[in-house]
């Protein structure tokens, strides 16, 4: 090994183990190593990732601009300086893990039990796959967790491995489950996790089982609820919602044990990072969600379709995939910009070019992604210039658009339902104009229309200023990193522990 290796290697250990402790001291290293290994894009993506979590709170403090983070995360030599500086000005103790914290934390002697199956394909099970990572990699801090529904994994995902030693419980809890249909079976000293649809109705594997505490997890979409509906509402300890829009029309409702639980991002693979463009000459635009009219993809192709005239090198980056083919019709039903749908091609996939072309966008324009596990997104997210999400409702908070913003991907997002809680401070392009849709208030309210006028504005405006695009880019990445896993499943934690 040479000496120059050596010294890259010292300077990672070195990192590596003041991470936690001291991350100003980690960054220091982290970009001594880049000095000495200046082509490495594995040190490059460490160093940016410390960088953020350090300075993230020096913006906050108004210690510095966001201007000057975004120079220091292609300046390792300016970051130094920067820290040099504010070592002299402030004590870096809000930096520092607290290990008190941590040492003295409550061993959580109960089991979390997911009664909807874990997934790559889309969010529910993407929600359930990092709660249920973030509670196993606790360790012996606890709690356990069980599975009731079989994983719906990639073959060969990275994944795979984490689910081997619960897939034997969970076969045997699910032979037991056909064994006695007409039972409720209970799991002792258990927070069962039930997964209730926007209709609030629950799956037959959440009615199988009962744990001694039930939270309910929703992201409710219909704003009509019935008596029967609220009384489901009503059956657990407590029912947790994907956003403050979603608690606020149960509470109207009289639901009174409502818990507010976002979604979250995994940072360690959704994060601002430097990469080469594919397309390059080209502006492209990503457009992410199943395909449906709540999502609005009939407002992408609209607004798209006007400004790909404008702007020929524009490109639209689709990934519409969905495991509910059944909701795709709701588009031609209800939208006022399309009047057919796509088709299934040879292999089974939805021919999105094809049908963006009958349109009116040019296949050149476009470029569909098809399916792609969670753990792969983050790579084309790096190729768009801009996201898009016009969507005129979301119970949640738009876990796509989330991933965006931590990815530092500016992004246009319609002001409305769960997605308002995802917009502040110039982290993103608003969509402020919603108007009424043409469809039953009564169970659509809050949803909103998003103007193709401002959509336009919008689109014009990140494609006329670069810096700025970037820039509110980089506010939405530093607005998403309080919005990770490891965060939201501490709070779920908190929740069961009020109830155990």
């Amino acid at each position: 090994m040479s000496l120059n290796s050596k010294n890259v290697k010292a300077y990672l250990d070195l990192a590596r183990g003041c991470e936690k402790e001291y991350p100003c001291d980690a960054v220091a290293a982290y970009a001594n190593a880049l000095f000495l290994a200046p082509q490495s894009k594995d040190i490059q993506e460490f160093y940016q990732v410390a960088l953020d979590g350090v300075f993230k709170t020096l913006v906050e403090s108004k210690l510095v601009d966001i201007d000057k983070w975004e120079i220091c995360r292609t300046n390792p030599k300016e970051a130094l300086a920067v820290l040099r500086e504010q070592r002299e000005r402030v004590e870096f103790a809000d930096l520092e893990f607290d290990k008190s914290s941590f040492d003295d934390e409550k061993i959580r002697n109960y089991k979390v039990v997911l009664t909807w199956p874990v997934s790559e394909y889309y969010g529910w099970g993407v929600f359930g796959l990092n709660l249920f990572k973030k509670v196993v990699w606790r360790g012996g801090r606890g709690p356990k967790v069980s599975i009731l529904r079989k994983p719906q994994l990639i073959k060969g995902s990275p994944n795979a491995k984490l689910f081997e030693p619960y897939v034997q419980e969970q076969q045997e809890l699910e032979r037991l489950a056909k064994e006695n249909p007409r039972k409720i079976i209970h799991i002792k000293d258990s927070v069962l996790l039930h997964g209730v649809d926007p209709e609030l109705s629950r799956s037959k594997t959440s009615q199988s089982f009962w744990g001694a505490a039930n939270l309910g997890v929703i992201f409710l979409e219909n704003t009509l609820l019935y008596k029967r509906m609220l009384a489901t509402a009503n059956d657990f300890n407590y029912l947790m919602v994907g956003s403050k829009w979603n608690g606020e029309i149960l509470e109207q409702d009289g639901v009174n044990n409502v818990r507010l639980l976002h979604q979250g991002i995994d940072d360690t693979i959704f994060y601002p990072a430097n990469v080469e463009k594919n397309f390059k000459d080209r502006f492209v635009v990503f457009s992410g969600g199943k395909l449906e009219y709540r999502k609005g993809q009939d407002i992408v192709i609209e607004a798209f379709k006007r400004f790909v005239k404008r702007h020929p090198d524009a490109m639209l980056m689709s990934a519409w995939f969905t495991a509910w083919v059944n909701t795709i019709g709701s588009l031609v039903i209800n939208s006022p910009y399309i009047d057919s749908l796509p088709v299934n091609g040879d292999n089974g996939k939805i021919e999105i070019a094809d049908w963006l072309e009958e349109m009116g966008i040019p296949k050149d324009n476009v470029f569909d992604l098809g399916f792609m596990p969670n753990y792969e997104t983050p790579k084309a997210l790096r190729q768009a210039d801009v996201a898009i999400f016009p969507n005129r409702c979301e119970g949640g908070t738009n876990l796509v658009a989330m991933e965006a913003m931590a990815c530092g991907l500016p992004c246009i997002i319609a002001n409305n339902t769960g997605q308002k809680d995802l917009i502040s401070d110039d982290n993103c392009y608003p969509l402020l104009e919603q108007n009424r849709l043409d469809i039953d208030p009564a169970s659509h309210k809050g949803w909103g229309e998003s103007s193709i006028d401002e959509i336009l504005e919008n689109l014009e405006r990140a494609y006329v200023d670069r810096k700025e695009r970037k820039k509110i880019g980089l506010r939405g990445a530093l607005f998403m990193k309080d919005w990770t896993w490891e965060k939201q499943t501490e709070k779920l934690l908190q929740y069961c522990d009020e109830v155990m």
